[in-house]
């Protein structure tokens, strides 16, 4: 450490970190010590560039990771080393977990000291690499040429990157934290104060979830139409297929009679020339020329061990084909879609498990179905990542009568979201909360329920296999593999492919995280467009309120109001460019959202934004089915009015009433009426009689609209009401 920071440490701070006396660690000493060991585990000594930590573990039956030291550069990792000890066996210090609305506690996860170490890690490369080269005359070597300065351009390069507001506090913070560690660490190891870390260096993250980014609609649309396709219309199929293909490859006889039937059988395939199926990439083999032997005991009910053996035997074998066919299973596939039937066919190994424990690892298709489930409850009850993973079977029990004969379906769980966590970092185990959704998200909670009772499991979480919770990120694999298979095996067959294709989203991968914005998104810019026939989102919008999803905690009204504001703020600037442009609006709330396009001004600062959402003169949105605006006023409107979460007036565009006087249209709006007039009228032409007086009935009314908005158009040059100009 230089002079100059050893003097930078004041008395007031020496004092706060009451700086302990200690031996510090020698390369012979252990990584843990006897205080902190929960169980019987390997422990590396101080001097290993790999420490594991099992031995901290509370679950045996859950490894924690690793700590490496190998990837740290040779000047800095004994600094890294003594880092991760002191968090191991001494904790955070008091001034950390008494440090008021924070989150420190006594004993950090494995985790959060590996995350730390990797954050440090990253400063550390970019002074000795980046920051080196640029200051040759001066260049960062060991930890003692560190000072303050060296911390405030890490700083500068941190507020100037593109990372998301968490990924900037986790990399200051990570500085903060290593300099209170530094009674606790040689001096030559100390790392240099702060010098902003008095300031208010947090980033401002707000109340908003603005970090993560919404699915397209071009992905999310045919992503869960196939999705509640898998549970609502395959579902039977693809229970029913593993139920058959077990029925046939379980209990089979043993003994000398199955070593003579798998001669035979080799034998005859060998006299007819008949080739043995092979085992897909994915089985486990060494080569992919080997047989499929779970495909030929599914056909012949011989054990897959007496056929291998039998063939290691032969000095004239059969040949081996790729051919799918002879994969094929013997079942018929009863489930559509789209008027088809939904898969071509299906083989032995779309339902075999891709491992040897079949007893209680799903085949490719149930666990496709069970990544459809997951899609379908996450999605429809915005839940996070961390509560979907922790629902558990009865999640979804009898839906509740209401008045009126309608029926409120709730799924049980438990959140985390406020809670703190106690010395050790644990959370416990939450507080039992709901979520209000609509029919077919509590259906997927029960395919989930009937794909674990295929292999014995009737209680515990829903969507692990071995009883622990799945992480998020395995779900994101899931999810990746179940677009594969539908977009390489399914699509293929489908009246119209390009339609039903999921594409690659533009921000990404598809993760549980990002359903939460997509839904928000989805009940406010498409309310009466259904992205499929089961899904009708200004009603979901109602629902979630309703649950664990209208409380404070779950942030989702908040989320849901934030996506009202984005909504209106997108339909106002869409406006004035079109008013830019010349072009006009229409109709009787034509004159109010010329005047609000006005109020908002072109470049947005923060507090516009919090005074101009709460203006009730603000309130327009775009409504594509009805192809029209709606400019909200309470006292004028003909529609059924709704409250989301208690907090704001919204219309129903779901009931959007001919005549409203809150209706404006755009010329291009007009255009879309008349060209629609003119499709209804030409397939009235072609169309029986009742379904022709449907569409000339609907073509007039569209032309009655045009007719009555354009002499009320008004314009950027001529803010009053004028008679609409003909192209010719």
């Amino acid at each position: 450490m230089t002079q100059s920071h050893g003097q930078a440490e004041s008395l007031a701070d020496a004092a706060l970190h009451d700086a302990p006396l200690l031996d510090y660690p020698s390369d012979a000493t252990a990584s843990i010590a006897s205080h902190r060991i929960r169980q019987d585990a390997v422990i590396a000594p101080f001097g290993a560039d790999v420490w594991p930590m099992n031995a901290l573990a509370d679950d045996p039956s859950r490894p924690l990771p690793r700590l490496r030291f190998d990837g740290w550069p040779v000047a800095f990792r004994d600094s890294a080393k003594h880092v991760a000890y002191v968090l191991i066996n001494h904790g955070n210090p008091e001034i950390l977990t008494n440090e008021a609305h924070g989150n420190y506690v006594k004993w950090p996860q494995v985790g959060t000291i590996d995350n730390l170490l990797f954050q440090l890690r990253g400063h550390v490369n970019w002074l000795l690499g980046e920051w080196s080269e640029r200051h040759p005359a001066t260049p960062v070597l060991t930890p003692g040429d560190l000072d303050a300065e060296h911390l405030n351009d890490c700083r500068r390069r941190i507020d100037a990157s593109g990372s998301s507001v968490d990924t900037k506090r986790k990399s200051l913070e990570c500085l903060i934290r290593v300099w209170h560690l530094n009674p606790w660490l040689p001096e030559a190891l100390q790392w240099p104060e702060p010098v902003w870390h008095r300031e208010a260096w947090k980033p401002r993250t707000g109340v908003r979830e603005n970090a993560t980014k919404r699915l397209s609609q071009a992905t999310m649309g045919p992503l869960l139409e196939w999705s509640i396709a898998f549970v609502t219309e395959f579902s039977d199929d693809i229970i029913d297929a593993h139920k058959h293909l077990h029925s046939r490859i379980e209990n089979l006889p043993a003994g000398e009679g199955q070593h003579h039937a798998a001669r035979t059988l080799l034998q005859e395939y060998v006299r007819t020339k008949t080739p043995l199926p092979a085992a897909p990439a994915w089985s486990g083999t060494k080569r992919a020329e080997e047989v499929g032997w779970g495909v030929v005991s599914y056909n012949h009910r011989i054990d897959t061990l007496y056929l291998s053996r039998a063939l290691a035997k032969m000095r004239v074998r059969p040949a081996i084909s790729k051919d799918t066919a002879l994969t094929a299973l013997d079942f018929k596939v009863e489930g559509r879609f789209h008027g088809r039937q939904w898969i071509p066919s299906t083989g032995v190994y779309d339902v075999k498990p891709r491992s040897i424990s079949r007893n209680t690892l799903p085949g490719p298709l149930v666990g496709h179905l069970r990544t459809a489930a997951i899609i379908v409850a996450g999605y429809l009850t915005g839940a996070r990542p961390e509560e979907i993973c922790t629902w558990q079977h009865g999640a979804a029990p009898t839906p509740l009568e209401r008045r009126g004969g309608s029926r409120l379906h709730l799924i049980h769980g438990r959140v985390w979201k406020g809670r703190r966590a106690d010395e050790s970092g644990i959370l416990g185990n939450g507080q039992e909360a709901a979520w209000a959704t609509i029919p077919v998200a509590a259906k997927a909670i029960h395919i989930a329920e009937r794909i674990d009772q295929l292999f014995g499991r009737n209680d515990g979480l829903l969507f692990s296999d071995s009883g622990r919770q799945r992480e998020p990120s395995t779900v994101t694999l899931w999810i990746k593999d179940f677009v594969s298979f539908i977009n390489e095996r399914l699509v293929p067959h489908c009246v119209n492919p390009q339609a039903l294709q999921i594409p690659e989203d533009p921000d990404g991968a598809i993760t549980l995280r990002r359903f939460r914005r997509t839904l928000a998104w989805f009940i406010h810019n498409r309310p009466n467009g259904e992205t499929t026939t089961a899904i009708q989102y200004q009603h979901l919008g109602t629902l979630i309120g309703g649950g664990y999803a209208g409380t404070k905690e779950s942030g989702m009204n908040d989320l849901l109001l934030e996506e009202d504001w984005s909504h209106r703020r997108r339909t106002m600037d869409h406006l004035r460019t079109l008013l830019d442009r010349g072009e006009g609006l229409s109709g009787p709330a034509a004159d109010r959202a010329f005047a609000a396009t006005e109020k908002l001004p072109r470049d947005l600062t923060p507090a516009d934004e919090r005074r101009l959402r709460k203006d009730r003169t603000l309130l327009i949105y775009d409504n594509p089915a009805a192809v029209a605006l709606c400019v909200y006023d309470e006292q004028r409107a003909l529609c059924h009015k709704i409250k989301l979460a208690g907090k704001d007036d919204q219309p129903s565009l779901l009931e959007c009433v001919d005549g409203c006087l809150n209706c404006a249209r755009t010329d291009g709006q007009l255009q879309e009426l008349e060209s629609d007039a003119a499709a209804l009228q030409a397939n009235a032409e072609l169309s029986p009689l009742p379904l022709a007086q449907a569409f000339l009935a609907r073509s007039e009314r569209n032309l009655l609209i045009v007719s009555q908005h354009r002499s009320t158009r008004i314009c950027r040059n001529n803010s009053a009401p004028q008679e609409s100009v003909s192209d010719e």
